[in-house]
């Protein structure tokens, strides 16, 4: 490739001189659009994938550790260490066995809805599956989890008194190692949950902005239609022009039918390179570039683009070869002064130049989506054989179509019209992928909710029920209700500030990735992080009172008579 553009630009090094070439594997170009977000609803799996495996470690440790006298019992009646963690091992074995089997249940059910769901957004949808390699990562953490958790009460107490363990009546209680292990993981599900919840926010209102960006003319009671003419039949560029004016015709006579014309297709690209009339021309591989549309006389007041200056196209200006053009090519090539009335040139390097006239400026529309910025467009008269019929309609556009079906078949009935949409569905199919990545997310941040609320919630139980004696004294010495609940909620409080300062810490590394994926506010969007944080920590706060109620009910005489 690098030879071949050199010979190039030996032979013309006036056009080509400036030319070069980029080389993209296909496996790059067909995933292109989607990789980024792959990337991070896989950053995002990671996330719950930490958050489950630290509160199954901090469920299991606190059951192991109420085993621990069970386990004492066991070694004083003769049973062998090798007994002793084959028996835990079988357990954990179990557990994971029966956990990984109603994960493989619900994985293939929500795969097949994945699967339709996702077609369209993310390349070879269809072909989604349960791949063997990740089916057999999970059920090996889902195993490893369970037994190394589910070891660790024998192994401390391989390192414990045994004896000691046998004098200690009643409930087992965690050490200070221990209790400071649960607090660290339910602090990181803290962490992650807040990261999981603003990258949602950010995305979730990306959406939201991009829902409520303006299309530069309404939407509703739009009707488009791709119309293929063959080129064996519609070759010479009159015929094509007739059959279309007869068309438009047509249409605009059926019921419910306030204006139609034929454009372009929406959201795609058409460009030619032009420049202003009387100007030199620009060096080679610095011409300006603008957005071409062939657009029949009546489009601007189908579509109801409004009008700046000057007028719209005419019939008389198909022949003329007048344009109209928007108001970012207007103050990108003319600035302040008035475009109308200007003049640019398209054609060079040996082709034939002519000149357009320019008779009217529009607003600026959305032409290339809805996240695009306006570039510098011009409408002139024209259709190709390939183009759409634009209707714009009094009632539901939807109920217009058998009808102009009909009408095309009469004027041709070797002629199909597909792709027959409105243009609300146009502009929803173009945010199919902002709208999946904010579903999937919004799915995680629940996920993500519950596996924190969950640890916490397992976290001050534990809690409370280890300090029953503790609360019993508190309150025989005058403890009030709302002295006990201080006590409690001030643990929970602890825990989310500081899961809270870690996420927050980590959310601010993090955001900056999703900087492509968002549109209209930034990766360290304040109002994003400070409703996250909030939410957070009401929704702890809440549940948080459960236990905390628990603990204000203890009775003292009950207490104090507690193990």
């Amino acid at each position: 490739m690098q030879g071949i553009v050199q010979r190039l630009q030996q032979q013309f090094p006036t056009t080509n001189a400036p030319t070069g070439f980029a080389l993209v594997p296909l496996t790059d170009e067909l995933v292109a659009n989607a990789r980024t977000l792959l990337i991070v609803l896989a950053a995002a799996v990671g996330l719950l994938l930490l958050m489950a495996c630290a509160s199954v470690a901090n469920l299991l440790l606190g059951r192991g550790v109420s085993r621990e006298k069970e386990m004492a019992v066991r070694l004083a009646l003769g049973a062998d260490w090798k007994r002793l963690l084959s028996q835990l091992v079988t357990e954990g074995l179990v557990l994971s066995f029966a956990g990984g089997v109603a994960g493989l249940s619900l994985a293939w059910s929500i795969l097949i809805a994945l699967r339709s769901y996702a077609v369209g957004v993310i390349p070879r949808a269809d072909n989604l599956r349960l791949d063997p390699a990740v089916l057999t990562f999970s059920l090996a953490l889902c195993l490893l989890t369970a037994i190394l958790f589910g070891l660790a009460p024998a192994l401390h107490l391989i390192h414990s008194n045994v004896t000691s363990t046998l004098k200690h009546g009643g409930r087992n209680t965690l050490d200070a190692g221990q209790f400071k292990l649960r607090n660290l993981m339910v602090g990181l599900q803290i962490a992650v949950a807040f990261i999981v919840l603003v990258g949602t926010g950010l995305i979730v209102r990306s959406f939201e902005r991009v829902l409520i960006t303006p299309l530069g003319f309404p939407a509703s009671h739009l009707l488009t239609m791709k119309i293929s003419l063959p080129g064996s039949t519609y070759e010479k560029p009159d015929v094509v022009d007739n059959f279309y004016k007869n068309l438009v015709m047509r249409v605009q006579s059926l019921p419910g039918v306030e204006a139609a014309a034929i454009g372009p297709d929406p959201f795609t690209s058409s460009t030619m390179r032009v420049s202003i009339g009387g100007m030199p021309d620009p060096a080679p591989g610095h011409f300006p570039v603008a957005q071409h549309r062939e657009v029949t006389p009546g489009y601007f007041r189908t579509v109801q683009i409004p009008l700046i200056s000057g007028r719209f196209l005419m019939e008389q200006d198909c022949q003329s070869g007048s344009i109209v053009v928007n108001r970012t090519l207007a103050q990108q090539y003319f600035g302040r002064k008035d475009a109308v009335g200007q003049i640019l040139v398209s054609g060079f390097f040996g082709t034939e130049r002519y000149g357009m006239p320019i008779v009217g400026v529009v607003a600026d529309t959305k032409d290339l989506g809805l996240e695009a910025n306006s570039e510098p467009t011009l409408y002139r008269c024209g259709a190709s054989r390939v183009s759409t019929l634009l209707i714009r309609t009094k009632t539901n556009p939807v109920l217009i179509a058998n009808a102009t079906r009909e009408e095309l078949v009469r004027i041709d009935s070797s002629l199909y019209a597909g792709n027959i949409e409105s243009m609300q569905q146009i502009v929803s199919a173009s945010m199919s992928r902002r709208r999946f990545s904010a579903v999937l997310f919004e799915v995680f941040s629940a996920l993500a909710i519950v596996l924190a609320v969950a640890g916490l919630l397992g976290v001050l139980s534990d809690s409370v029920i280890e300090r029953t004696r503790e609360i019993g004294i508190r309150v025989a010495l005058g403890a009030q209700m709302r002295d006990v609940m201080i006590l409690i909620m001030g643990l929970a409080a602890r825990l989310v500030l500081v899961g809270l300062a870690i996420g927050l810490a980590a959310s601010l590394a993090v955001t900056r990735f999703l900087g492509s994926m968002l549109y209209g506010i930034t990766p360290t969007d304040p109002f994003t992080f400070t409703v996250v944080a909030a939410a957070l920590i009401l929704i702890s706060m809440m549940a948080c009172y459960i236990p905390a109620r628990r603990a204000m009910h203890v009775d003292a005489m009950v207490a104090l008579r507690y193990e």
